[in-house]
């Protein structure tokens, strides 16, 4: 046995040889116009024939690295591409066949089993972000249920057809919300829903991948909105349905509530309002059924600020409101009568003063909307009553004192004088 070189069929031959063969270790160089592409071959012969361990090189760029058998590839071994590609499997009569792992160059790697060269059966991909999907091949093609599992929780159940995602898929968030889905030859495609764990819904749909079209979204209040999507966020107007009858038209802008909008109540009350960043924020104005009218200030969705309402009757009410209250100073102007006072949490409470177009004043206390407390009344002739009020009226005893500066006591029940001087 000794190192020689043979000009075989297939190509030069340089390695040990016996009895004019191949046999022992030895290297082929192919010839280029090799049917099979293969570039050369290093490893084992056995009688001419490629046997044990042996390292094969097409002109692909693939190679394989592994056992060998009566010239094909035999037991465990490594096929690699130039792409970055690898798998690690077994063979048999050179196909793939058994337990095997592909591995990807950008960190995913897929356990697999053959039968006779294609992948048959369960499959697992374990991927280089965390998530894991399980599927099932048939014959080489992806085929039937798989389903895919983040770290976080969430979980997307769906089936393949002929190698790409068909049907209805199920995406499951770890916070509770679901969506249904629709797939055509491997696009999310056509109407889904969605749910939260609060009971709301969204009936949408899908187009090449994106939201894009018409939905109703349904909230776990009763409430409604009519709403549209173009090309994966929400956009153009809306109509939102509330639950106590109200209706709002409304207008999304790339995803969120943006510009003016208009609430009619059924009452007849109606509201111009205006959104920002998805926020009332800002001026709005009121005219209600009586055709009163209210000018109010919005922020972050709660009425907060400057208001004034325009009385039908002729009365203009200046005050402010807090977190969706009337709330602080205020003053009402009516016939030319004025009234300053204080709101709490939407009910008179504290000082007020009440200036009549005759010239007369009056300082009282508001307990919760009720005066109660000390008063004193100043008529326009200069003539004083200081007093207490009770549930509105005079009640107990009061001082007097005349124009002329005569000072008398009284005493007074329920509005009504009772005694005095």
């Amino acid at each position: 046995m000794g190192q020689e070189t043979l000009e075989l069929q297939f190509g030069v031959y340089t390695g040990e040889v016996v009895d004019g063969k191949p046999h022992g270790a030895g290297n082929v160089v192919f010839h280029t116009d090799d049917l099979g592409g293969r570039r050369e071959f290093h490893g084992h012969w056995v009688n001419g024939r490629r046997e044990g361990e042996g390292r094969m090189v097409w002109t692909t760029g693939e190679e394989y690295e592994g056992g060998w058998l009566n010239n094909l590839q035999q037991g465990k071994g490594r096929h690699s591409f130039p792409s970055g590609h690898y798998d690690e499997g077994e063979w048999d009569q050179g196909l793939r066949h058994g337990f095997a792992v592909y591995y990807h160059p950008n960190g995913n790697r897929e356990e697999a089993t053959y039968v006779e060269g294609y992948e048959e059966g369960d499959s697992t991909v374990y991927y280089a972000s965390g998530k894991v999907e399980k599927r099932v091949y048939e014959k080489g093609e992806l085929n039937g249920p798989a389903i895919i599992s983040w770290q976080n929780g969430d979980t997307f159940e769906f089936s393949y057809v002929g190698g790409k995602m068909e049907g209805i898929g199920v995406f499951h968030s770890h916070t509770g919300i679901t969506e249904q889905r629709s797939y055509i030859d491997g696009i999310c495609h056509g109407p889904a829903t969605l749910h939260t764990p609060q009971g709301d819904c969204e009936e949408r749909m899908y187009e090449e991948g994106k939201l894009h079209g018409t939905a109703t979204f349904t909230s776990h209040t009763g409430d409604k909105e009519e709403r549209c999507y173009v090309s994966g966020r929400l956009d153009g107007s809306a109509k939102y349905y509330y639950k106590s009858g109200a209706v709002e038209t409304r207008i999304y802008e790339n995803g969120v509530l943006q510009g003016a909008a208009v609430k009619q109540n059924t009452n007849g009350e109606v509201e111009e309002r205006n959104y920002s960043n998805g926020k009332l924020n800002g001026k709005a104005t009121v005219i209600y059924p009586d055709s009163s009218k209210e000018m109010r200030t919005y922020k972050d969705n709660k009425l907060t600020g400057p208001a004034t309402l325009f009385a039908a009757s002729g009365e203009r009410i200046e005050f402010e409101y807090l977190n969706g209250v009337v709330h602080g100073l205020a003053k009402i102007k009516g016939g030319g009568d004025i009234e300053e006072c204080n709101y709490m949490d939407g009910v008179k409470h504290g000082k007020a003063i009440y200036h009549w177009k005759a010239g007369h004043k009056e300082e009282f206390v508001y307990d919760h909307g009720v005066k109660t407390g000390p008063a004193t009344l100043v008529g326009a002739s200069g003539a004083k009553r200081v007093g207490q009020l009770k549930n509105g009226k005079w009640h107990g005893e009061a001082t007097y004192t005349a124009q002329d500066g005569e000072v008398r006591s009284e005493q007074w029940q329920n509005g009504k004088r009772i005694g005095g001087d």
